[in-house]
């Protein structure tokens, strides 16, 4: 595999998405890519840096204070995993919720909305968690959900009087879903620590 490539691959691709999402979106909806293959190439390798940006943010900041490695390591899992079960989560939930506002399920379209969407908050969060000090910048990632907005016609048929009611229940499915994961994964893990 080609590091350099893939790297510039997803450099590319986030730019484009973050610069120009529309046109971004009408490019994505003539790729004919599965799921895994978006998980693998562009999902992985993003959440990957964010969850070690994050954690490289953390020992530097306790540096002084001393670390628990357990607890780090703990902490890098829980936010890996955490996230990657909440995107296949939601990407699910999405296939069927297109359903039942007028517009045909297909997996891979809700794949590549659900984790395209995503990238403006994992790009904020690997800023954040290497800098700490930049945290009220977070709210940069809700440019997710524009993304998220944006993507939805131009990826599925659903009709225009529904867009905006498909658009607003599936991000609160995914405000849920996040949490969830979240508060489950740490209640876990801390039961163990």
């Amino acid at each position: 595999m080609d590091f350099k490539k893939l790297a510039s691959g997803i450099y590319e691709r986030s730019k484009a998405l973050i610069l120009h999402p529309k046109e971004e979106w009408r490019v994505i909806e003539e790729e004919n890519v599965t799921m895994a293959l978006v998980v693998r190439n562009f999902l992985l390798p993003l959440l990957l840096v964010a969850t070690l940006a994050s954690l490289l943010g953390r020992i530097i900041q306790k540096v002084n204070i001393g670390l628990d490695g357990n607890l780090l390591l703990a902490d890098g899992l829980r936010e890996f995993f955490g996230f990657l079960l909440s995107v296949y989560a939601c990407t699910y939930l999405v296939n069927e919720l297109v359903k039942s506002f007028g517009g045909e399920k297909n997996l891979r379209r809700s794949a590549s909305l659900v984790i395209y969407s995503t990238v403006p908050s994992l790009v904020v969060s690997m800023i954040t968690g290497l800098v700490p000090a930049l945290y009220p910048l977070g709210v940069l990632g809700l440019y997710s959900f524009y993304l998220f907005y944006v993507g939805i016609p131009v990826l599925f048929d659903i009709p225009e009087q529904k867009h905006v009611g498909f658009f607003l229940t599936s991000a609160l499915l995914m405000i849920i879903v996040f949490a969830f994961v979240r508060y489950f994964l740490t209640t876990f893990l801390m039961a163990f620590a």
